[in-house]
Parts: structure tokens; C-alpha cells; sequence
């Protein structure tokens, strides 16, 4: 069984700490009290701090991340890694870029029409992946598919050779 650890939270040092399960208490008047996380619309848990009377609202993830998870790369975006927003141990989050952000998005198929890779689509008639890239208002086809993978793989190559930055996800 796993220990729990709490750490200092940069900025709050004394004040506040974060353990490595994604759980946040305060250290103010001399009392430790675990704080109550509420969601965001996203599905995100996020949580109050105030320090010299000035209140802010943090995502509890990447409280978490900053404290715990070495970043390198200078990686700016978080990835659940089992999909699931309100799991904030370390082991489920991983400093990503804004390509691997996109490609990690977790989709819950309802129709096989729904990609979990961007800029590739189903196509119902033919049964087969279709990859595009999209520059301003025209498609530009890359080609079809039996694997969503290669299409994907288009995709990627594509957006190299065009130097093309990824879609912001948000």
C-alpha cells in the first residue's frame, strides 16, 4: 500500500500543502484541515487558497503536477492518463505537449464516426478513415484509410512537411 506524502505548495509554503493521491489541507491557525474540492464545468476538481487576503481558485491536478512531477521538456498541458478528471494521484498524470494533449483526449464512442485522433473522420459508405487538415476556410485531403493509426500518421507527416502547428484542443 501506497504512502501518502503532503508537500509545501510553491507560493503557500506553510499555508498549504498537496499530497501525491490529489488531496489539499491547510495548515492555517494552527489546524490541519483537508479542503473540500468541487468540480469545475469541465470535470476538473479545483480548490480556494488565499494568502494576504487575496483568494484564487487552482485545478487540483496541476497543484499536484507542479509539486510532484519533474517537467523537464517545459511541457504545458496535463494528461489524465486513465481519462478519469478527478483522479489527481501522480501516477495518473503525465506533462504532455499540445499535440499529445489533442491526441490523448479520452472519446467515448457512441458511432464509429468519432476519431480519437484529430483531423480523421469515418467514413460510413466506403468503411474507411479519412484524413484532412483544415487551412482556413478549405480541406485539404490526405487520403483514405483502412487503419485510423495511418491516418493519423498522415496527419502527423502532413503537418510537418506544411510546418503547421497543431489546433489549440481547449
Amino acid at each position: 500500500m501506497e504512502t501518502e506524502i503532503f508537500k509545501d505548495i510553491p507560493g503557500f509554503e506553510g499555508i498549504y500543502q498537496v499530497s501525491n493521491f490529489g488531496r489539499v489541507k491547510s495548515l492555517k491557525f494552527n489546524k490541519v484541515k483537508m479542503l473540500i474540492l468541487t468540480l469545475d464545468a469541465a470535470g476538473y476538481p479545483r480548490t480556494g487558497l488565499s494568502v494576504n487576503g487575496k483568494y484564487k481558485s487552482y485545478k487540483v491536478h496541476r497543484i499536484v503536477a507542479q509539486v510532484f512531477i519533474p517537467n523537464p521538456d517545459n511541457k504545458p498541458f496535463l494528461d489524465h492518463i486513465n481519462g478519469n478528471r478527478a483522479d489527481n494521484r501522480i501516477e495518473n498524470l503525465r506533462w504532455v505537449s499540445h499535440r499529445e494533449n489533442g491526441r490523448n483526449q479520452t472519446v467515448h464512442r457512441s458511432n464509429k464516426g468519432t476519431s480519437k485522433f484529430y483531423g480523421v473522420s469515418w467514413h460510413t459508405r466506403d468503411e474507411i478513415w479519412i484524413s484532412q487538415i483544415k487551412i482556413g476556410y478549405q480541406n485539404l485531403y490526405l487520403g483514405c484509410f483502412k487503419q485510423e493509426e495511418d491516418a493519423a500518421k498522415a496527419y502527423d507527416k502532413a503537418l510537418e512537411e506544411l510546418g503547421l502547428e497543431p489546433v489549440n484542443f481547449k
